[in-house]
């Protein structure tokens, strides 16, 4: 099998599971472009990863971070720390 460097397209997609109804899992599909060995022909080599850990904990990063504002850093004509105006 001779792959072609710099050719392999990674995306990912958004998947229904089989096993479980109403659950979905991520997957990233990783492929690349090959002549089979057998018939040589041009062929697709695919790989398939079950991203959802990842992307679960790339939400979860998310939403933490919207909550958190930056400490110390009150508009002008708002309260801040201590009740006192920060302009």
């Amino acid at each position: 099998m001779c792959a072609i460097p710099g050719n392999t397209r990674r995306f990912a997609q958004l998947r229904w599971s089989k096993r479980i109804a109403g659950k979905y899992r991520w997957v990233l599909y990783e492929m690349w472009p090959l002549e089979d060995p057998v018939s040589h022909k041009r062929a697709v080599l695919v790989c398939e990863q079950n991203i959802s850990q990842v992307k679960a904990l790339e939400d979860q990063f998310k939403r933490q971070n919207k909550r958190c504002a930056p400490v110390g850093l009150a508009r002008a004509g708002e309260k801040g720390v201590g009740g006192r105006s920060a302009g």
